[in-house]
């Protein structure tokens, strides 16, 4: 291997070339600008394979330092003096071998097609023969249909633009301590006994509070723990909660997790008399995972017997909560392994039956180390925390972002009944004021609420320089509404510009795998692109262009995890291409539970899990433009459900 990089090489550009060359199949390389972009042209062994060579750099180089475009070539063109020839090197056209790759696949899949193979040649200009009119007279010229320019200027922007990055982005590498838990109940000891006077305040909905500290937590989730022994229950038996206390709920969950039994945490029914979406989920569930326990109160226990009708008469095993904590705390408990099933989520099941996702130790602290590792609050600078979550605990981030990764944190954790919230927003503001919340979260719903609000009670006596972040998420993110918040808030009650943060997540991946982290110049970022561009490389126009369209920047993926942008073959796009969002990492569950006809689409060969969503990569970051089934094809272009209005 000869290395023939000019002597005035910039520093930064012979790392690159380092760690291009440390490739196995890499033996030589040559980095050239051409027209703003740095190209690199690859002598290679063995079969060429671009998407590894993006993966590679991506995980050892930052974006601002990765080529634009990765070219193959058989050896380094020389000039007659031993320089290295660029004119040579910049006439060599830039493919895109995924292209090539798909072409071919495509035409295979053909019914009449046995063999194909798609070579890649010089375009060369057809030069049309004269004919003798035009040469003896000058005739008026035929007048060009403007819609044909515009379209012959659309195809030659996708067919001579320069391959972009690959939509493909990484986390940093999740680096875990040797002391730190590796199982859910290790994480509430550790609590207990190291951090015994921080703990949860319950807000009920009349206002009255309750406080347990992770002492208190984890004595009677010992009592719980040796009361459902005593009901017969064996390691990874599942149990239906139907609590509508919180502090009971919380209990109970980490009950289950000390005796190695397996919760599921279901919303309350309006009724359990009447059928309703609710009801239907309990009957569901129960009767997939076999008929379990039910864990309830003393005051609905009878109320959920009436189950029983709907399950066909059969009978269904309740306890209640009063009669678990009537036991002694038993001294040991089920010393699980990371990757035993901690608890079950479900889908929203809007669309039918509910799919069951059972997460591991590993998915759930994984998941929560990877988050405060993004987000800066690892390494101790989250123990000073105090968190509020007014969510109910059936929703994914309840339990796992506000309540496990915040457990493992040892916050100072506050959660408030949601009906308190919903029957006032601004009760949310109000408890961030006083009890001086540095951190929370709400679905974009809240903030639109909370506007609307304020112009009814505009003079509050809030001071909110406490909070570090407002989370959104959970839902379709508004540009509009969030911005209007932070306006109003940053104005009149000090709220920190930077203060609300997008996100994503699933229940799949135990809650957010991507974070946006704002600065002082993009607080927020919203892409503003040409809508009739949503099916090719992606323009981005004026916010006041007639045909623009605006999506919220979702931010990059936490430690630990990868996101990827695909095509409907699961061949990689380039960056601010939409198409099909899949994510790999520790934090992904390993699949829908009794469920093999699901997980055979969403879950793939190679580890790659496909959330159902459209979006786009750009510079890392995440940017979410639907669900797969929510999007409309009309005339060629895409419209998405954010958009239609009724």
């Amino acid at each position: 291997m000869m290395l023939l990089q000019p002597k005035t090489l910039p520093v930064k550009y012979q790392q690159i070339i380092t760690i291009l060359l440390s490739i196995f199949f890499v033996e030589d390389c040559y980095l050239l600008m051409r027209d703003s972009q740095l190209i690199a042209y690859i002598v290679y062994t063995g079969n060429w394979n671009s998407e590894k060579l993006s993966t590679d750099l991506q995980e050892k180089l930052p974006n601002h330092l990765l080529p634009s475009s990765y070219i193959p070539i058989s050896c380094i063109p020389l000039t007659e003096t031993g320089h290295v020839d660029e004119n040579a090197l910049r006439n060599i056209e830039i493919i895109d071998h995924n292209l090539v790759e798909y072409s071919e696949k495509e035409i295979k899949a053909l019914p009449e097609i046995d063999k194909v193979a798609v070579l890649v040649t010089e375009k060369k200009k057809k030069i049309l023969p004269l004919h003798l009119s035009e040469l003896l007279q000058k005739k008026e010229q035929k007048k060009i249909d403007q819609h044909d320019i515009i379209n012959e200027q659309k195809i030659d922007e996708v067919v001579n633009s320069p391959t972009s990055k690959l939509a493909i982005s990484h986390g940093k590498t999740l680096v875990e301590s040797a002391l730190q838990p590796q199982i859910l109940g290790e994480v509430l000891h550790q609590q207990a006994t190291q951090n015994q006077q921080k703990g949860i305040t319950y807000i009920k909905s009349n206002g009255d509070e309750i406080f347990q500290s992770y002492k208190q937590l984890w004595d009677e989730a010992q009592r719980i723990h040796t009361g459902l022994k005593n009901n017969g229950l064996q390691v990874q038996d599942k149990v239906i909660f139907q609590l509508s206390e919180t502090n009971d709920l919380i209990s109970a969950f980490w009950g289950c997790i000390l005796g190695g039994y397996i919760p599921v945490i279901l919303a309350i029914p309006p009724t359990y008399e009447n059928a309703n979406n609710d009801v239907n989920k309990i009957c569901q569930v129960w009767e997939l995972l076999d008929k379990p326990l039910i864990i309830t109160n003393k005051f609905h226990q009878e109320e959920v017997k009436i189950l029983d009708k709907w399950l066909s008469n059969q009978t269904i095993n309740i306890t209640s909560i009063e009669q678990l904590t009537s036991y002694s705390p038993q001294e040991t408990y089920h010393i699980s392994q990371p990757n035993d099933i901690a608890f079950f989520s479900l889908t929203s099941g809007s669309t039918g039956m509910s799919k069951c996702i059972p997460l591991t130790h590993k998915n759930l602290l994984s998941r929560g180390r990877g988050t405060n590792d993004l987000c800066g609050y690892s390494n101790g600078y989250g123990k000073d925390d105090i968190i509020l979550n007014w969510l109910p605990f059936d929703h994914i981030g309840s339990i796992s972002d506000w309540h496990i990764r915040c457990v493992d944190l040892g916050c100072q954790i506050i959660y408030v009944q949601t009906q308190y919230i919903l029957g006032r927003p601004l009760n949310w503001l109000d408890l961030i004021n006083q009890y001086r919340i540095t951190n929370s979260w709400s679905p974009n719903f809240a903030y639109n609420l909370i506007n609307e609000w304020l112009k009814k009670e505009p003079d509050q006596a809030w001071d909110f320089s406490c909070v570090k972040s407002l989370l959104t998420a959970g839902e379709a993110i508004s540009d509009k509404a969030v911005e209007e918040f932070i306006k109003k808030l940053h104005q009149q009650y000090r709220l920190n510009k930077t203060a609300v943060r997008p996100a994503f997540g699933m229940a799949e991946m135990g809650s957010g795998v991507t974070y946006y982290q704002p600065t002082e110049e993009h607080p927020l970022l919203f892409h503003t692109v040409d809508k009739f561009s949503l099916n090719q490389t992606l323009k981005r126009v004026h916010p006041e262009h007639p045909n623009v369209t605006t999506f919220t920047d979702l931010g990059l993926p936490i430690s630990g995890m990868s996101i990827r942008i695909v095509n409907k073959d699961n061949y990689l796009l380039p960056e601010d291409t939409i198409g099909h969002l899949q994510v790999k990492g520790d934090a992904v569950s390993s699949g829908y539970y009794k469920n093999p006809e699901a997980n055979k689409k969403a879950f793939l060969k190679d580890g790659w899990f496909d959330t159902g969503d459209l979006g786009f990569i750009h510079d890392g970051h995440l940017v979410i433009t639907g669900r797969s089934k929510e999007s409309i094809i009309i005339n060629g272009v895409n419209y998405y459900s954010h958009e239609i209005e009724i």
